[in-house]
């Protein structure tokens, strides 16, 4: 018996990408049952561009707009609303490619153990950023062993994985009591994975399966990203502490001691760190000439990912979150679909 798939979009204000990413479903819409789309309160054209997209579209499709922009209940009102027994997250600015949820469904196993598969990205060299970036992640150094940039050549069970392009087993994620709400802007999937890892279930990270990633456009974009990455991973440490057993959140953890390090020795890992990555730049694959943005990718990375989580640790501290137990409780799936 077929599987029954549901393809789960979450778009803001990507009037810019999102067509695309729609066409790249169109065109591989055997591989799934059923599109939903949510609208994550976009005050550009982006809703009106879906519904336009969809009329000419032959897939069972439900849109949803919400009034606020929270990522982790717009997942949430995917899962609530989705028919198949697994569900397939897609960010809207990639585009899948031919054989992109095929590869995945490949290892489905109805182990009831394994509870997701995640692919790869394909960061397009076209864009200049981009191409510099594809550099960076090559280097262990750049991403820290991130399964999300991670460049892996055979399967393996990670304690990650990003909802980026990846395949869910509904009754798990319903069973678990889907995404944190109150992760807003990042780290849903975090967070999800590390109540998933740490509950027993099994990820698994298939390099085979790729997705093309347009990840961002610019080098201010990037900065943006990464800071709201570190910002959003340590405010989880609040949340779900657990996040300590696979991960240090070095930046956050040694600022307060930083003035207690003699400035000669401060001085003297700087240069190190600034060699270490002189060296990965120059034994580069790059063009000569790009090889200084690489060093400079790698450097404004670091400290915006570490102000990041600097930021993150002390908001954490600082302000209150609700309890677990003040969170909505995940109703139940619809069963019916709209057309």
């Amino acid at each position: 018996m077929k599987l029954k798939i549901t393809v789960g979009v979450i778009c803001h204000n990507e009037e810019k990408q999102i067509l695309d990413c729609l066409q790249s479903l169109n065109e591989n819409q055997q591989d799934f049952h059923e599109l939903i789309i949510v609208d994550n309160n976009s005050t550009d054209a982006t809703l009106t561009l879906v519904k336009q997209a969809l009329i000419e579209m032959q897939i069972c499709t439900q849109v949803v707009a919400r009034s606020k922009n929270n990522i982790a209940e717009a997942r949430n009102d995917i899962l609530q609303r989705a028919n198949g027994e697994l569900i397939y997250f897609i960010d809207s600015d990639c585009r899948l490619k031919k054989d992109s949820i095929s590869q995945l469904l490949k290892f489905y196993t109805p182990d009831p153990q394994v509870a997701v598969w995640g692919g790869a990205q394909i960061f397009p060299h076209s864009v200049p950023i981009l191409e510099i970036l594809d550099q960076m992640r090559k280097k262990y150094f750049g991403h820290f062993g991130s399964h999300q940039l991670k460049i892996s050549t055979q399967n393996e069970y990670v304690d990650h994985i990003s909802t980026t392009h990846a395949l869910y087993k509904k009754d798990i994620l319903m069973k678990i009591g889907g995404f944190d709400p109150r992760l807003q802007y990042g780290a849903e999937d975090l967070e999800l994975s590390l109540r998933l890892y740490f509950s027993g279930y099994r990820l698994l990270h298939v390099p085979t399966s790729k997705v093309i990633h347009y990840h961002v456009k610019t080098w201010q974009e990037w900065c943006k990203k990464a800071f709201r990455n570190g910002v959003w991973q340590t405010r989880l440490t609040k949340y779900n502490p657990q996040i300590f057993k696979t991960r240090r959140p070095w930046p956050a953890l040694l600022f307060p001691f930083v003035v207690l390090v003699p400035i000669k020795i401060f001085g003297s890992l700087f240069l190190a760190y600034l060699f270490l990555i002189f060296i990965l730049s120059a034994f580069s694959d790059l063009q000569i000439k790009k090889r200084p943005q690489l060093f400079a990718l790698f450097i404004l990375t670091h400290f915006f990912y570490g102000v990041g989580e600097i930021y993150g640790i002390f908001h954490s501290l600082v302000f209150s979150v609700p309890d677990a137990a003040q969170l909505k409780e995940l109703p139940q799936a619809k069963s019916s679909n709209k057309a």
